[in-house]
């Protein structure tokens, strides 16, 4: 229910009657290949297991390719070659901030400190 709601609370309890999560969930069931149900929709997304849940999605989208931003690094983001197993092409965005981090968390080759005229 809170793929298609924005409620919290109390308010998810109502979400299954409004026109957008019974359109959701009508078109969630028709790309995992199951009954038109929450309940159901929630089981065959376990069943299928994330992979395959988000190569079925992608493909349904129409999308050929990903491009990612991969500069915001976080814990539980999965390495840019690891969405290639969901079917696009996948490509970098080069994030030029996380390019100078990195090489300014490292001291230069020839020694001393980074400077304007060294980077």
């Amino acid at each position: 229910q809170s793929c298609f709601s924005e409620a919290s609370g109390d308010a998810l309890r109502f979400a299954n009657t409004t026109l957008a999560c019974q359109r959701g969930c009508r078109d969630a069931a028709e790309i995992l290949g199951c009954e038109p149900t929450i309940q159901a929709v929630e089981a065959q997304r376990r069943a299928l297991g994330f992979e395959e849940v988000a190569r079925r999605c992608l493909s349904a989208a129409g999308i050929g390719a990903l491009l990612l931003d991969d500069g915001l690094r976080s814990k539980n983001m999965l390495a840019t070659a690891a969405h290639a197993r969901f079917g696009p092409k996948v490509r970098r965005v080069l994030r030029i901030e996380t390019v100078a981090e990195d090489m300014l968390s490292t001291p230069p080759v020839s020694g001393g400190q980074w400077d304007l005229d060294r980077f």
